[in-house]
């Protein structure tokens, strides 16, 4: 019997390889049905906003700078946009606790997720970190 391996964000999957079609399915349909939990896949792109990565990574430093070393009630998050003047455009950034308490995030966890994200996704994109929620999302226009 053939086995599949699928490692999706740090869960690994074993099947037959007769059930991997299925499985295959089942994937395809729970991304969908996250409503836009992953990569974008349309809008502008890092590089529209600045073809300086160290531009880009500074203003994940500003997001962090604001949203690390702080305590977040459940549900409670906060926002920055940070406006790219000689483009004309902006990077969207939002956090939010999703654990059912009072949590903290700390400057480095905020900097590690937002670096997976923003290495990994050229649109930007929301996914979940822990306890927290992120969204990263260059956008058209300036703050």
């Amino acid at each position: 019997m053939t086995t599949w391996f699928l490692h999706l964000h740090s869960v690994a999957i074993m099947v037959s390889a007769s059930s991997f079609l299925s499985v295959v399915a089942t994937v395809l349909l729970s991304v969908e049905s996250a409503h836009a939990l992953g990569c974008y896949t349309t809008g502008l792109r890092y590089g529209d906003v600045s073809s300086n990565n160290n531009s880009i990574a500074q203003a994940r430093q500003r997001a962090c700078q604001r949203f690390g070393g702080k305590t977040y009630s459940q549900g409670g998050g906060d926002s920055l946009c940070v406006s790219f003047p000689a483009t004309r455009n902006r990077i969207n950034f939002n956090i939010r606790n999703n654990a059912g308490t009072a949590r903290y995030l700390s400057y480095s966890d905020c900097i590690a997720a937002l670096t997976i994200e923003m290495n990994a996704c050229s649109r930007g994109s929301e996914q979940n970190h822990g306890n927290f929620f992120y969204r990263n999302d260059p956008n058209a226009g300036l703050c």
